[in-house]
């Protein structure tokens, strides 16, 4: 009786022992399938030329969804994310790098990238890493996305839903600039030609407008002094207007090379604060003659010069259409100007002309710096007494006493933390890597004055 009860006892434990099993067992190819869904292939072994490489698996991060952005919404690769018929696309299909010769534009991920460029992302110091990789991992961290390389469902989603507020915007902006009927269709995968005219309206309805006669031929008269590379027809009234610093293919005249990248020109907030520069250029009454009907020329920058340069001294040949001067201070060099190029164009390159240089580049990126930097600029000329009187010379003599609340204090920091080759030139930093630099930044399109 006792061996019929033990053996009893012993066939309840199997069974109950065989049923954990089978549940274990089930569990596990669950989870297996499950987990299948979020496989993302290897493609490193696969050719860099098959740039698209999406991933056909379904995606279990959000539901289905249709895109807003005219962007996004008829390119086929963005609705198969969308609809869940592909898991997404690696970033790493577009591997440019700093220091990479030569990037297909043709992508995905490219128009990913351009479309991370109109909301505002750029590339940071490290060259080392992918510049899109660089961008899309910025608009994760910001979003409080998972930081991976896939644009996937979630990811496409937050970009096409923050696109479709930056294109209604642009579409604003830009009917509002006298050059928008001429500015070229985007090439393929590029930022719209609305962004682009936005840019321009972003940049000069920031300044006083004193400084900016409103219509086609001042803006007309300042791409063809300043900005010829960037227009096409001159003289003629069927002309065209292309930004080369948005469109890497873009060459001289308008001219499309094949379709790839080499390297980005920057970010939009620096081609903003470019626009200034050169338009600095063209008020510049040293550089140019007063024209009726625009403005150019309009701004006296003799004192402006005389703050760092010894304008008294003009014993040396005019070079183009610059004077060089002598520095009034040559060892206090790197405490008068807001960048190194702010520093000029040596007469040549014999050590004992090394301080005689042009004083033009002062005045524009001073007063490009005093726009898209203006927090910074301020906070220099605490510690520096002539980038101070700069700062005070520009307030009064350019702004009527207006002042920018742009830029970020904390870049000064971190640049100084992280030196280098590419943002020092002769102890200076470039003027706006005290933004663009800083790890996840992205650019809000505003140039407030106060």
């Amino acid at each position: 009786m006792k061996n019929k009860q033990n053996g009893f006892v012993l066939w309840i434990v199997l069974a109950i022992l065989g049923v954990a099993v089978v549940v274990a067992g089930l569990f596990v190819l669950n989870s297996a399938q499950t987990n299948k869904k979020d496989v993302v292939i290897d493609t490193s072994s696969q050719s860099s030329s098959d740039v698209e490489k999406t991933q056909q698996q379904n995606i279990t991060q959000t539901e289905p969804f249709i895109l807003k952005s005219d962007f996004f919404k008829e390119d086929p690769t963005a609705q198969k994310i969308a609809s869940g018929e592909s898991a997404g696309v690696d970033m790493i299909t577009f591997p440019l790098r700093s220091t990479r010769s030569y990037v297909s534009t043709g992508s995905f991920a490219y128009r990913v990238v351009s479309a991370l460029r109109m909301l505002g992302y750029q590339e940071g110091l490290n060259s080392e890493t992918y510049v899109g990789q660089e961008f899309l991992g910025d608009f994760k961290r910001v979003n409080n996305l998972p930081v991976t390389t896939m644009i996937d469902m979630a990811t496409l989603q937050k970009i096409d839903s923050q696109l479709v507020e930056r294109e209604s915007e642009d579409l604003k902006l830009a009917k509002k600039f006298p050059l928008y009927p001429y500015f070229m269709t985007a090439p393929k995968n590029e930022p719209t030609k609305e962004h682009a005219a936005a840019i321009f309206q972003i940049a000069f309805s920031a300044l006083p407008t004193s400084l900016v006669e409103w219509s086609e031929a001042n803006f007309k008269a300042y791409l063809q002094h300043q900005g010829s590379n960037q227009f096409s027809g001159l003289g003629t009234s069927n002309y065209k207007v292309c930004l080369m610093m948005l469109y890497p293919e873009v060459l001289d005249n308008c001219t499309l090379t094949t379709k790839g990248v080499y390297s980005f020109w920057g970010s939009d907030l620096t081609i903003v604060g470019t626009q200034i520069h050169e338009y600095a250029h063209f008020l510049d009454g040293n550089l140019y003659s007063k024209e009726f009907g625009t403005s150019r020329g309009a701004v006296d920058t003799t004192g402006f010069y005389a703050i760092s340069f010894d304008t008294s001294n003009t014993s040396y040949l005019k070079i183009s259409s610059w004077n060089p001067y002598p520095l009034r201070r040559p060892d206090n060099i790197k405490n008068e100007f807001v960048s190194g190029y702010a520093q000029g164009w040596a007469v040549s390159g014999k050590d004992e002309d090394k301080y005689i240089r042009s004083a033009v580049e002062d005045f524009a990126e001073s007063m490009a710096m005093y726009v898209v930097e203006g927090k910074v600029f301020r906070e220099l000329a605490k510690s520096y007494p002539i980038i101070s009187q700069k700062y005070d010379w520009l307030k009064q003599g350019v702004f009527s006493g207006g002042e920018y609340d742009t830029g970020e204090i904390r870049g000064i920091a971190f640049m100084k933390a992280h030196p280098s080759s590419n943002d020092v030139s002769n102890g200076a930093f470039n003027i706006l890597h005290f933004s663009a630099h800083l790890p996840d930044f992205a650019w809000d399109y505003k140039l407030q004055s106060f």
